[in-house]
């Protein structure tokens, strides 16, 4: 949320704004409820504080296209959602230009399956096809369009299922293993990313793996730099929760 990490997606934003005009973004979020497919797509608008957002509905069609699944079957999840919406209020604060702002909003479903069957993500059903039909779709058009993975990284402590609350010691140990997971991050190395995860067994709970392991193989050509990265500590729960922000450029 905004309070626990706002701050730190604020560099992430800034650096689209200091960026040459999108005509398009991609949101790529983590959905946190179970789906029968991976990925979840909506036609629906957005509406924010700041106004009106518009789905672009001609992407999505393109989508549709090139993969012979039902985005739509999983689509009430989209209601009880967050990781689009809260990228959304930055992205419509800041948009200063007459014509809509247009979005693709796509929930990731959980990458669990490929660390339980040891196995990568691109051996899941729908995946690779999904990321080749968006690479497709955002390569057509003569659009200039914007990618942004709007996921956490770790989630540890009492509140997530740990036997222990977070201790300093502890959080300096996941800064230093977070940073070895960005470092792939920066790379575009999304096999390594994702190498490191199911070697732990995902014992942080990055609950981010499925949209950052799509956005780094759908820019695997694009250059990565670490803005800032955070870790938001609640004594009250016993937990804490970390994040990054990256720019990535062609």
């Amino acid at each position: 949320d905004y309070r626990r990490g706002g701050s730190c997606y604020a560099w992430a934003h800034r650096a689209i704004l200091e960026s040459p005009p999108h005509d398009l973004f991609v949101i790529l979020g983590t959905a946190h409820s179970a789906t029968r497919q991976k990925f979840v797509l909506t036609r629906k608008d957005f509406q924010t504080p700041w106004g009106r957002v518009e789905t672009d509905r001609e992407f999505l069609s393109a989508l549709e296209n090139g993969c012979p699944v039902d985005f739509y079957e999983d689509e009430f999840v989209h209601k009880t959602e967050h990781s689009i919406e809260l990228q959304l209020v930055f992205l419509r604060a800041l948009w200063d230009r007459p014509e809509p702002l247009r979005i693709v909003p796509i929930l990731c479903g959980s990458f669990q399956e490929a660390i339980l069957e040891g196995v990568g993500p691109m051996d899941l059903p729908g995946v690779a096809p999904f990321i080749a039909a968006l690479r497709a779709a955002a390569g057509r058009g003569g659009k200039r369009v914007c990618f942004l993975a709007s996921a956490d990284l770790a989630h540890v402590g009492l509140r997530f299922g740990d036997p222990d609350p977070p201790s300093r010691f502890s959080l300096e140990v996941l800064a230093e293993e977070d940073r070895r997971l960005l470092a792939c991050a920066e790379k575009m190395d999304g096999e390594g990313f994702f190498r490191i995860l199911a070697a732990e067994k995902d014992r942080r709970k990055v609950c981010g793996l499925a949209p950052i392991y799509v956005l780094l193989q759908v820019l695997e050509k694009a250059r990565g730099k670490l803005l800032k990265y955070g870790q938001s500590h609640d004594p009250v729960t016993q937990s804490a929760v970390t994040f990054a922000s990256l720019a990535y450029f062609a």
